[in-house]
């Protein structure tokens, strides 16, 4: 991340940045962020995640170990946190940034360069020497999710196809949030899985004048901070085309 950015970043959220001591004897500042632009917003949203869920109990915040990115996708580590709605988030966040570019936080694919995997656009890999996963020979599972721009009732079908036991209602999102709620169902699918947890549906989830309206029936923090990230980063992704903003962010940094 551009140092700008870097240090904007770590001035808003210092909370859970400035008293962390890192190897070296200074800061997480000094190895964080090692990872591209686009997901500034990503990691700005998640955050604000997780210190308005410190606030809202009364704690202080937990420190981050490191920002970074690995095999294509983001990767946030906490010192000491065994708070459930924080690992929820921060899972979320993990996902979802394997369908935003790296770079210019356009909706992204996983690419390719000799050994090296990147979550980038498709306008942005082949300008950077990339090449797109799945093509001349190499494959790797990738996501099934459509570019927008898309009608809406596009994307209400393919939530439904894909996510129906988790739906007791019609979505009405637009494109832009797709890969915000695809993400957000996918995780939370695979902690029932992993946890056997009780009943979990949505009933609602739809856009609103202040930002996605996600209403779900679970009894798991883990999901309560996965909806929490997704709704966060809904309010930094543009509608139609579903790139992250962000002067979203940059307007409360400055």
């Amino acid at each position: 991340m551009s140092p700008d950015l870097l240090s904007r970043l770590y001035w808003t959220w210092r909370r859970l940045f400035e008293t962390h001591a890192a190897p070296n004897g200074g800061t997480c500042a000094e190895f964080g962020g090692a990872h591209g632009d686009g997901w500034f917003a990503l990691v700005d949203a998640l955050c604000q995640i997780l210190c308005d869920r410190a606030d809202s109990r009364g704690r202080v915040p937990p420190l981050v170990m490191q920002v970074t990115e690995q095999h294509g996708g983001l990767c946030v580590e906490l010192r000491d946190s065994d708070d459930a709605f924080a690992i929820g988030a921060i899972r979320m966040a993990e996902r979802v940034s394997h369908l935003i570019c790296e770079l210019s936080g356009k909706p992204g694919r996983l690419f390719k360069r000799g050994t090296r995997f990147r979550t980038l656009a498709p306008d942005v890999g082949p300008g950077e020497g990339y090449e797109r996963v799945g093509q001349h020979g190499i494959w790797i599972a990738d996501g099934l999710v459509p570019y927008p721009p898309l009608p809406r009732s596009e994307v209400s079908q393919f939530l439904v196809d894909h996510w129906g036991p988790f739906l007791c209602c019609e979505p009405d999102i637009p494109g832009g949030w797709l890969h915000v709620a695809d993400s957000m169902l996918e995780e939370i699918s695979i902690g029932k899985r992993c946890d056997c947890l009780g009943e979990t549906y949505f009933e609602q989830l739809q856009d609103s004048p202040t930002g996605l309206v996600a209403r779900a029936v679970t009894g798991a923090l883990e999901h309560r901070g996965i909806i929490a990230l997704a709704r966060a980063l809904a309010k930094r992704t543009d509608r139609e085309t579903g790139c992250l903003d962000q002067e979203a962010s940059n307007a409360r940094l400055l």
